[in-house]
């Protein structure tokens, strides 16, 4: 893939943004299973075309989300795979089905299901996912091949549902609500049955879906959430050539999204924010003892690791407005340039604070890495 390819799809908006609205037109997000959608990071895929045996094959990275609990609010991205040129496809598979089994082989025979966006989700691939003994559910396109026309061009009104089931277990659902959704399914417990979410409408009349529907919405926040959080403190620069980009997005972009991710989630007492988590690996990196070189043909020392904690800031609590206190390191500075009243005025406010320093004192950037140097 060349460099201007690269650089049109890294201007791409998110495929799977487009179909927010279309999978819950309520606008409501809710969470992912084993979900699989495109990096954000890497909105490098260009559109497929309809039919699933000649997806196209510029698409260059994709990921697999997963996990083993039922809730994957946080989106940690457990696989993906950068598009390097044509590779070998699966018997009956195109090229991006064949992506998708190759992404999920390793959770095969479990018992999963796999959650995937229209980009994906076709009946070759559902049928093949069964028999490795994993489910899939997910939005579809009506341009796909094997789709029944008596549930795409089916005429129903708002609230109702229509589906048909083939002889391989693929379940194909027509639900209108805004307008038409249509989903793909191999889950047994997806029927046709409308099932209340728990809302109503401004005439108190209840809401209800396919539970095919509320699973994939369930499942779709995930992928959301991972790509929300790797792009907001990105280290990407337009300066960087392309193939730099894909690795320090996954190094400095995913890697760290699922260090975050997991430290949070078992580290529940003292949960850090994600720049403060960040800033903390790099202080780290920076501060840490180095590690013994071993120079051929030189003798060396052993260099003894230092035996204090490392430090880092953490984002106090509650609105930063009120939390803010006076950097403790700039009031030191101006209260000897220009007197404890100055200072005292003067003295940036800051929200964050060492957790590891006696009194957690507050500090700016730059005085927290002069003081811990």
């Amino acid at each position: 893939m060349n460099r201007n390819i690269f650089y049109g799809h890294l201007q791409a908006h998110h495929p799977g943004s487009s179909e927010e609205n279309v999978d819950d037109p309520e606008g409501n997000e809710d969470d992912t299973e084993h979900s699989h959608d495109e990096l954000s990071d890497s909105s490098y895929n260009t559109e497929s075309s309809s039919d699933s045996d000649s997806d196209s094959e510029e698409a260059s990275n994709t990921n697999t989300t997963a996990t083993e609990s039922d809730d994957n609010e946080d989106g940690y991205t457990w696989n993906c795979e950068v598009y390097c040129g044509k590779s070998d496809t699966y018997p009956g598979l195109g090229a991006t089905d064949s992506l998708t089994a190759r992404l999920m082989t390793p959770l095969f025979d479990l018992g999963m299901t796999l959650y995937c966006d229209n980009f994906y989700t076709s009946i070759p691939l559902a049928e093949y996912l069964l028999t490795q003994k994993t489910y899939l559910c997910g939005t579809v396109r009506t341009s796909r091949k094997g789709l029944p026309h008596e549930v795409t061009k089916a005429k129903i009104k708002k609230g109702e549902v229509v589906s048909l089931q083939n002889n391989n277990g693929v379940k194909v659902f027509h639900w209108k609500d805004k307008r038409s959704v249509f989903t793909l399914s191999t889950v047994p417990e997806h029927d046709d049955t409308l099932i209340p979410t728990g809302k109503t409408t401004r005439n108190g009349e209840d809401i209800t879906k396919p539970k095919s529907i509320l699973d994939y919405n369930k499942t779709k926040k995930g992928v959301d959430v991972s790509d929300q959080m790797s792009g907001y403190y990105t280290a990407l620069r337009k300066t960087r050539k392309w193939y730099r980009k894909i690795a320090i997005e996954l190094l400095c972009g995913t890697s760290i999204v699922n260090a975050w991710t997991i430290y949070n989630k078992y580290l529940a007492d003292k949960k850090l924010p994600l720049l403060a988590f960040q800033e903390s690996i790099v202080l780290s990196l920076l501060t840490g003892s180095p590690s013994e070189t071993i120079r051929p043909g030189k003798q060396r020392a052993s260099i003894s690791g230092s035996s204090k904690e490392h430090h880092f800031l953490v984002e106090a609590e509650g609105q930063k407005r009120k939390s803010r206190k006076r950097c403790v390191g700039c009031y030191e500075m101006l209260s000897v340039n220009e007197g404890s009243r100055v200072a005292s005025a003067k003295a940036k406010k800051v929200s964050t604070f060492c957790q590891v320093c006696d009194g957690k004192p507050f500090m700016c950037m730059p005085c927290f890495a002069a003081k811990h140097n």
